[in-house]
């Protein structure tokens, strides 16, 4: 490998893409499935927005080729996710709203694929709140106006978004709020049960949302509404919902209490863990939300006084009838109330244990992925330490086979982080292939330093125990260089005195 090769993960500026219809400007983010970069589209000399299919931790780059190439992943994942990706694509090309990003060109290239969206130039709601505080609520509620026009318009087209938070909810120089990524986003049968693949963000999605197969409706994204106004409103996340059964939501009120009353009841009703409690369309949510009520047309008073006395004539009828059907059904009432109240009791407590163990295992994985976290910074910190000691150690010990070996270890902790399932959740980027680079690096600079400062005394072949060290240190890290052709470190034998007692008598 040349000593003056740079890897990168990204595109770098100035990259030609679609035959040279788009050039890249640089990096502006990345997550778990893809990278995002600001590009010219030369013909129309306008910014764009460029999407990259790119899954974090499984792929790397061939830095001059510019093509993407699997790392621990099979192709069928890769596929399966890329065609989600497209999909993805289609189902934004298809949609024309003020309020919704919009797909302009969609293409593959480098073994992957790409999507190609305007630039929007302005913030997210999520920075916005982080940097000022809670919005004004006339201000908060004009953004989550503008956004629920637009969750109506995609509802209205059978489609969920099913991850609508402050972060994706990008606000332009003029106030215009637009609704982007809908990576999550899938169709769907108001109140069916339906399969979609669980995928969340914590404190805005539903009880439904924590299962694959749940029933699915505009109830859903309502509840999402909610939990973003929430936000926006107190600038605190709310409880996620697999929490609430055992960790009350603190009312938006009691943490800001400039809320109007109508407005924090719109909000707590949004965001019911029950689906049937909440709105059902989004229509009904912004109604409540600018307090809209429908009028009663008015008759004229004669009709409404005929209407009075016919009414009060019935009730008077009436009230003698419920008199001898309520002794009736009091005795019926008496029997059956002891069984409804049973099976609720029953109801209750299966479904207190089937959100109980949602939660366990909700716990279970999130400890696992903070376990595997603090792993890999850790191996990342101690790889770093011990691997510049291997040049530059402070006891005069350069090359010691102790700083290798710490280093290798801590190295091959980070490929197995790398090559873990639950990597690509971390959301960081992959750094095996640089510190493995840089390993062979140092041992190389190790080699050189010893040799040229003991240069004269080993070419005549000096002994005694300083030169023996020296001679020994110089043998360790060939047979270590020896091992670092292949793509893993994972194979590397460290212990040297059982390969030179298992190597033949020359």
């Amino acid at each position: 490998m040349d000593e003056n090769t740079e890897l990168y993960k990204e595109l770098q500026p100035g990259t030609a893409l679609n035959g040279g219809k788009y050039i890249i400007e640089k990096k502006i983010g990345e997550g778990g499935f893809g990278i995002t970069y600001k590009a010219m589209q030369t013909g129309l000399n306008r910014s764009v927005c460029i999407k990259e299919y790119f899954l974090a931790g499984r792929c790397v780059r061939n830095t001059y080729a510019r093509t993407v190439q699997l790392q621990g992943v099979g192709e069928d994942v890769f596929e399966k996710y890329r065609q989600a990706f497209v999909k993805e694509a289609q189902t934004l090309a298809s949609l024309r709203h003020p309020n919704i990003v919009e797909v302009i060109d969609i293409f593959d290239e480098n073994n992957t694929s790409y999507m190609v969206m305007p630039f929007i130039e302005g913030r997210s709601l999520q920075s916005i709140v982080e940097k000022n505080g809670p919005l004004p609520y006339p201000e908060a509620v004009n953004y989550i106006a503008q956004i629920t026009n637009a969750v109506g318009y995609i509802h209205e087209r059978h489609i969920l978004h099913r991850d609508i938070k402050p972060e994706n909810i990008m606000i332009t120089a003029d106030y215009k709020a637009i609704l982007i990524d809908f990576g999550s986003a899938r169709e769907f049968e108001q109140d069916k049960t339906q399969r979609h693949t669980s995928m969340l963000t914590h404190g805005y999605a539903p009880p439904e949302q924590y299962t694959a197969n749940s029933r699915k409706g505009s109830y859903t994204d309502i509840y999402a509404l909610g939990a973003s106004l929430y936000f926006i409103l107190t600038g605190q996340v709310p409880i996620e919902a697999a929490a609430r059964s055992i960790e009350e939501l603190p009312e938006p009120k009691s943490l800001n209490s400039k809320i109007p009353d109508e407005a924090n009841r719109t909000i707590m009703k949004a965001m019911q863990l029950k689906v049937t409690d909440r709105y059902q369309t989004v229509q009904e949510f912004m109604d409540d939300l600018k307090n809209v009520h429908q009028d009663v047309p008015q008759k004229d008073e004669k009709s409404r006084k005929e209407k009075k006395e016919k009414k009060e004539k019935n009730s008077k009828q009436r009230t003698i009838i419920k008199r001898w059907l309520l002794l009736g059904v009091l005795a019926v009432v008496i029997v059956t109330a002891g069984i409804i109240a049973t099976n609720m009791i029953v109801q209750h407590v299966k479904e207190k244990e089937r959100i109980a163990k949602e939660i366990e295992e909700q716990q279970k994985h999130e400890k696992l992925l903070q376990e595997l976290r603090f792993t890999y910074e850790g191996a990342i910190r101690d790889f770093d330490s011990n691997n510049n000691n291997i040049v530059v150690d402070p006891d005069g010990r350069e090359g010691c086979q102790d700083w290798i070996k710490d280093a290798l270890k801590s190295l091959q902790v980070i490929e197995q982080c790398e090559q873990d399932s639950l990597y690509p959740q971390l959301e960081v980027s992959p750094c095996f292939e640089d510190k493995y680079y840089l390993f062979q690096a140092k041992l190389v600079e190790a080699r050189m330093n010893i040799y040229e400062k003991n240069k004269r005394d080993l070419e005549q072949d000096v002994h005694n125990p300083y030169y023996d060290t020296i001679r020994e240190r110089l043998e360790y890290i060939d047979y270590i260089l020896a091992q670092t052709h292949g793509k893993s470190v994972l194979n590397i034998q460290t212990d040297f005195t059982n390969a030179q007692n298992n190597t033949p008598a020359r």
